[in-house]
């Protein structure tokens, strides 16, 4: 699965901080760096949904306050999104938190566009081979 290479390319970045980060497709299919706290900020699947409509509506990043977590989403190629959660929001870091989750996820948007391209490419390769092989 595209989500599974994306995350694995990613999630490494994500394992000591308090930020969340979820690498989601367009089925409603993820991979979260904390998925008990993902899963508890998006118990209602509609609100996930929600978030990846604004950014299919193309607002980028796509961002909301959920149950005191910061959430922003950003589209990746027509893949799926990456969707970053930030703990402890208040008010006062609003500006600061829409600043960063845009440069985030933007580093992220990159990331998983390099993966989805590695893996095309080997998809490639593979099938390269193959035909090589099957005609000797």
């Amino acid at each position: 699965m595209i989500i599974d290479r994306i995350a694995r390319t990613v999630m490494e970045n994500f394992e000591e901080s308090e930020a969340i980060i979820a690498i989601a497709d367009r089925d409603g299919c993820y991979v979260s760096s904390k998925t008990d706290e993902f899963e508890g900020v998006f118990a209602d699947p509609q609100i996930l949904d929600g978030i990846c409509s604004q950014i299919d509506d193309g607002c980028e990043p796509a961002t909301s306050v959920i149950g005191g977590y910061f959430v922003a989403g950003y589209s990746i190629n027509s893949n799926g999104y990456a969707i970053l959660l930030v703990p402890n929001y208040t008010s006062e870091k609003a500006a600061a938190y829409h600043d960063l989750a845009e440069i985030v996820l933007k580093q992220v948007a990159m990331l998983a566009e390099n993966a989805i391209t590695e893996a095309q490419a080997s998809i490639f390769t593979h099938s390269s081979e193959l035909l090589a092989v099957s005609s000797n």
